[in-house]
């Protein structure tokens, strides 16, 4: 090396071994670092001060991605290292969720989130993990624009809608309709699509549209308004618990005008609280073909290969013996879906994670998960099922 003192060799190459000291330690710290446990959050409804709706919702949740969870641990975890999970209650309160998603990025420096159990809260999520560009997996009934760190399960109310509008112009040959919704997000954004979705049938309107408060007790008031416009079918746009209410209100009324309850109806708590009135009066729904899985063939692949083996681990786990819920879906679908992208990701990197997010293929239980750079909304397809109530049991809808 011409020009080049033994002093000046000396000092370059006493440089080189200092930085390939210092390359050698990050890189120890790196891979150290990477051997740790990965940390994904949930945000879940544990508790509910303004009613009864979060609990009923989130803790079937919780149960199921601690299931999962600790079933994924047990065969490895993934990449080599544990799954730790840390989840946040919102008390069914949207500024709470708030709070409880940037607790899980600032303190417990999470690589993603799932949850949470309701749509208003994961609305008032996306904001938090847009702006400090963390994954979040939404499981509640939500719809919102594009956002590029928020990827929704399921095909989204508005198809949702589109599949209910068909269902009751088509098989239960609706002509005039009323709409009882829940004033929360869910509701009201469900009157609007499935109001959206009927106008393509010439001849079909919506003659009446009433509104309630899901702490309500007494849905009187908008049964009796419902029932003076003379609706040949009722359209239920609220969740399990509220609708029970309806029906409750809806027997005392000596109504018998037909029911059909939107995807957030065919829970485990309505089928309790009100199974019977639906059974006695032929209502029908749309919902996660979940609830129906067990009276599914043995060699669906819906049952063989999701349903039977997660009813398995929750009655190793919890004593199950009878059925799944929808909720207990969406959990296993949100944290298999953050596990499915960390394989694809090879890191539990936020930006490698959000990437993989966009191009892995995973099929569910409320559907498939194939979302693009354009569109992050899980589902192309709404596969929920059309059900009835028959001997205390969702069962597949039958004339």
């Amino acid at each position: 090396m011409k020009g080049l003192t033994r002093s000046s060799l000396k000092a370059a190459s006493m440089f080189w071994l200092f930085f390939v000291l210092v390359s050698l330690s990050l890189g120890a710290r790196a891979a150290q670092g990477a051997t740790g446990p990965i940390r994904l959050g949930a945000v879940l409804s544990l508790s509910d001060k303004a009613g009864f709706v979060g609990p009923l919702v989130g803790e079937p949740m919780k149960e199921a991605m601690t299931a999962v969870v600790d079933q994924v641990n047990r065969q490895g975890g993934v990449l080599g290292r544990k799954v730790e999970l840390f989840i946040e209650d919102d008390e069914a309160n949207p500024a709470r969720a708030a709070e409880a998603a940037e607790r899980l990025i600032k303190n417990r420096k999470v690589s993603a989130i799932i949850g949470p159990s309701l749509a208003d809260s994961a609305l008032a999520m996306m904001p938090v993990c847009e702006e400090a560009e963390v994954p979040l997996i939404v499981t509640g009934p939500a719809v919102a624009p594009f956002n590029k760190w928020v990827f929704l399960l399921g095909a989204g109310d508005v198809r949702g809608a589109e599949h209910m509008a068909d269902f009751a112009v088509d098989q239960l040959k609706a002509k005039r309709i009323a709409v009882i919704y829940s004033t929360n997000e869910y509701g009201t954004r469900g009157l609007r699509d499935f109001s959206a979705a009927i106008k393509k049938y010439p001849g079909v309107s919506i003659v009446a549209q009433e509104g309630f408060n899901t702490v309500e007790n007494n849905v009187t008031p908008q049964l009796e308004k419902t029932k003076a416009a003379g609706p040949d079918l009722i359209v239920l746009y609220t969740n399990g618990a509220s609708a029970a209410v309806i029906a409750k209100d809806y027997k005392r009324l000596g109504m018998t005008t037909p029911v059909l309850g939107s995807h957030g109806v065919p829970t485990t708590e309505f089928l309790a609280l009100a199974g019977t009135v639906a059974e006695q009066n032929k209502w029908t729904m749309i919902g996660a073909r979940i609830v129906i899985a067990g009276h599914l063939p043995p060699n669906d692949p819906y049952r063989k290969n999701l349903y039977d083996p997660f009813l398995k681990l929750m009655k190793e786990r919890y004593g199950r013996s009878a059925r799944l819920s929808v909720y207990e879906g969406v959990a296993y679908d949100g944290i298999m879906v953050a596990i499915e992208a960390l394989k694809a990701a090879g890191s539990d990197d936020r930006t490698a994670l959000r990437n993989a997010l966009e191009r892995i293929k995973y099929e569910g239980f409320v559907g498939a998960f194939a979302c693009s750079p354009q569109d992050h909304q899980g589902s192309p397809v709404d596969n929920s099922a059309e059900m009835m109530v028959r001997n205390g049991e969702y069962v597949p809808y039958a004339r």
